[in-house]
Order: C-alpha cells, then structure tokens, then sequence
C-alpha cells in the first residue's frame, strides 16, 4: 500500500509518502531509483556550471543499522518544489529529503521538508524507526 500526505512541521511544507509491505530487495530498489533520480536532477548542471552543487549534499552516505536503513539530501527547490535548477533567483527554498525504510515494518518513507533559504535546515532527522 502506498500513502501520501501533506502537512507542516515546523511551519513548513512536509510531504511524506508511505509505502508499506516492503521487503529488503524491493527497499533497495526504491533506494537506487530514487537517488539516482536526484542525482539525474544535478548531473548535467554539475558538469555545465561547475558550482550547482556547491552546499548542496547530492552524494549523501547511507546510513544502516539493525532496524533501519535511511539516506538525507540537502538540496534547492523553486517556490514551485522544483528540484535541479542551480540558479539562486529562481530558489527561494531548500528541502531535506530523508528517505528511510524502517525493516522490522517493512515499511518505506519518502519525507520531503521544505523551507526557506533563509532558515537552517533541521539537525535532527525528521523521522527514525522505532525498536
């Protein structure tokens, strides 16, 4: 089943889809092609202007332990929530991507936070799986 809402944390636009019964190969799945979407967004931009990049995280290390695998982007985003345009006029915001699956749920989460450029991101990730 898949699942998705829009809501606030923070003030701030949070959107999340849900995507549950989800096994280890088909999370791994969601993962690649998710990432490399992001990345897709960058790469030929990175390669043109050289700074599209620049303090934006696009090659995040994944994070793994017993209960949860998970992997956060930093990136820019147009009032629009367009991602993978590197002139700073038209990005008035940026956003966290925390895609975590949670794998004793079985469960796959796509957490989109976006704010505004003037703000600091959040620390913390918005989301974690529980024992």
């Amino acid at each position: 089943m898949k699942i998705r809402f829009d809501g606030e944390l923070q003030n701030n636009l949070l959107i999340t889809e849900v995507i549950t019964d989800v096994d280890a190969d088909r999370a791994f799945k969601l993962f690649s092609n998710k990432v490399m979407m992001i990345r897709g967004l960058y790469s030929d931009q990175e390669n043109a202007e050289g700074n599209c990049p620049k303090g934006l995280e696009i090659n995040p290390t994944p994070i793994e332990n017993k209960i949860q695998t998970s992997i956060m982007f930093n990136l820019k985003a147009t009032e629009r929530l367009v991602l993978g345009v590197c002139g700073d006029d038209l990005n008035l915001l940026r956003t966290q991507i925390l895609m975590l699956y949670c794998k004793n749920q079985k469960t796959f989460y796509d957490l989109r936070y976006f704010y505004p450029k003037s703000q600091k991101p959040i620390e913390m990730p918005v989301a974690s799986c529980a024992n």
